[in-house]
């Protein structure tokens, strides 16, 4: 509830706006039309039990029909990063960009972030899941500033980030109490803070109108 935006209510012809939840197991991706939070939970909750990897996308969508795309989206009430930790190539060696633990992510965090703090961190299984969410949801047309002024902040910071989940409102992250399959580790939220008005984003990363 704190991370995504509520749908509006159903009108006259019924609700077009959605979310979207995603299971992927052995390269099949399985991509889901959701009607509520419910339906994320449980259909990524049903997807971990299968032995998929689970996710959530982090936007509303105007419509089921049209797909979890960036033209699709609807209204967003969180900005977030994806920070890896952990992965290494064939012959063993950390790949580039990518923390050797959790631990010095988190550090790392710390610092780029000093100015801006995050409002919840979920250990996604090896890395960290970040987000900064707004106590109301906003157009997307807000998301395009906000979200590359916050990569901006991170990497002048030194933070090793995934900058492709950071500027694509059609991204997906791993629902907490799913597990990530390769290593068996829980989908946690592991710290949690305030929500931001929209005012306070736009002030604190200099996006303002």
């Amino acid at each position: 509830q704190r991370i995504l935006p509520e749908l509006p209510p159903a009108g006259q012809f019924g609700r077009a706006e959605c979310y979207f939840a995603l299971s992927i197991a052995d390269k099949y991706v399985k991509p889901k039309p959701c009607s509520s939070i419910d339906d994320i939970i449980r259909y990524c909750m049903e997807s971990s039990s299968a032995r998929a990897n689970a996710y959530m996308a982090l936007a509303s969508f105007k419509s089921p029909l049209l797909g979890r795309k960036q033209s699709n989206a609807y209204q967003f009430k969180t900005l977030r990063c994806d920070i890896d930790a952990g992965k290494r190539d064939a012959h063993g060696n950390l790949k580039p960009d990518v923390y050797a633990n959790a631990k010095e992510a988190l550090a790392g965090l710390a610092t780029a972030a000093v100015s801006f703090p995050p409002s919840i961190i979920v250990s996604s299984g090896m890395g960290l899941h970040v987000y900064w969410t707004l106590d109301k949801p906003a157009d997307i047309d807000e998301w395009a500033g906000l979200s590359s002024k916050l990569l901006e902040m991170l990497k002048s910071g030194g933070l090793k980030v995934d900058a492709p989940k950071t500027t694509d409102i059609a991204a997906v992250l791993r629902l907490p109490g799913t597990v990530h399959q390769k290593t068996g580790n829980i989908v946690t939220v592991i710290a949690e803070g305030n929500d931001y008005t929209l005012d306070d984003a736009r002030r604190i990363l200099g996006a303002a109108k």
